[in-house]
C-alpha cells in the first residue's frame, strides 16, 4: 500500500519544520500557528485519500462494482487493480467505478485497490464465494381468507374453426322419376310414353320428349293426372325435344302420365322420354 502522503506534500512539510525551528527561538505563539497550518495541511491530504465502501462483481455482466469517495477528485481516471493486477475501466465517477474482472475468477479473497490521480490509494479485500446448495423447502403456510369474485374478464378471442365433419348418410329422396327409349306414335293417337306414382303432397313436374321429327309432323304433348284425368300442361312443337312443365297439388297418392300425339298423318317414334317430379319443400 502507498503512504497516505504525495512527495510534493512531504516536501511542504519538511520545510514547515524548518520554518516552525526558526519561530520556536522568537515566539511561542509561532509555534501553536505551524502546528494548526500541518493539521491543516494532514486533513487536506488524507481528505483525497480514496476510500471503498462496497464493491460487487456481476459473474453475467462480467463487472465489477466499486462505491466509495474520492476515486477522481479532478475528474481523471483512477487506476483500479486486483491482487496487484490493473483492470481495464467501464466507467467511472468521483463515488463510482465499473471495471471488468480476470475471466474465471476463482472463489477466494483479494486484495482490491483504487489509486486516484494524485497517487493515493485505498483498499479493501473483495471475498467472492462460492454458491451455497439450496435450502430444504419450508412447510406450506395455511390458505388465505377467501377474497370476493372479482369483475367478469372480457370475452376472449374466437377460436380457430375446427375441422369438418364427417358427411353424413344421405337424407331420404323426395324427387319421383322414369324413363324410356324407342316407343311408336301413331297418327291422331294419344300414347302413354310411361307413369311415376306419387305421394299426397306438392310436385313441381318436369317432362322432356325426344322425337323423330320430321316434315309435316306436328307432336303435341301432354301431362295428365291419372285419377281424374285432368291435364295438367300442354306442349305442341314441330322441332325436338318437347319439354313439359307443371305443378300438381295431391290429396292422395296419384300418378302423373306423360301422353304424346302425332296431329299428321304419317305417326313418328319418341326415342328418348323422362318425367321427372319433385316435391315442393322436401329435400333431394
Amino acid at each position: 500500500m502507498q503512504s497516505g502522503y504525495s512527495q510534493a506534500g512531504a516536501i511542504e512539510v519538511i520545510r514547515l519544520f524548518i520554518f516552525l525551528r526558526r519561530l520556536v527561538s522568537h515566539k511561542t505563539h509561532g509555534l501553536a500557528l505551524a502546528i494548526v497550518i500541518v493539521s491543516s495541511l494532514a486533513h487536506a491530504n488524507a481528505a483525497t485519500k480514496p476510500t471503498i465502501f462496497s464493491a460487487t462483481v456481476d459473474f453475467s455482466k462480467r463487472q465489477l462494482t466499486i462505491t466509495g469517495e474520492n476515486f477522481s477528485p479532478h475528474h481523471s481516471a483512477p487506476v483500479v487493480s486486483l491482487d496487484n493486477s490493473t483492470l481495464p475501466l467501464v466507467s467511472f465517477s468521483d463515488a463510482s467505478t465499473v471495471a471488468t474482472p480476470p475471466s474465471g475468477l476463482a472463489s477466494g479473497s483479494y486484495r482490491l485497490t483504487v489509486a486516484n490521480s494524485e497517487k493515493k490509494v485505498g483498499s479493501l479485500t473483495l471475498t467472492i464465494g462460492t454458491t451455497g446448495q439450496q435450502g430444504v423447502p419450508g412447510t406450506q403456510g395455511p390458505p388465505g381468507p377467501a377474497r370476493p369474485t372479482g369483475p367478469q374478464g372480457a370475452q376472449g378471442l374466437q377460436g380457430p374453426t375446427g375441422p369438418s365433419g364427417a358427411q353424413g348418410p344421405p337424407g331420404p329422396s323426395h324427387a319421383y322419376s322414369a324413363s324410356g327409349q324407342s316407343l311408336p306414335i301413331s297418327p291422331q293417337s294419344t300414347v302413354t310414353l310411361l307413369s311415376v306414382t306419387l305421394p299426397m303432397g306438392s310436385f313441381v313436374v318436369n317432362a322432356k320428349t325426344v322425337w323423330m321429327a320430321g316434315s309435316g309432323i306436328t307432336l303435341s304433348c301432354q301431362l295428365v293426372l291419372q285419377s281424374t284425368s285432368a291435364t295438367l300442361d300442354t306442349t305442341m312443337g314441330l322441332f325436338s325435344p318437347l319439354t313439359n312443365l307443371a305443378t300438381a297439388q295431391l290429396n292422395s297418392p296419384d300418378k302423373i302420365l306423360p301422353q304424346c300425339v302425332d296431329n299428321a298423318i304419317f305417326g313418328t317414334t319418341a326415342t328418348g322420354f323422362q318425367l321427372v317430379a319433385t316435391q315442393v319443400g322436401g329435400i333431394n
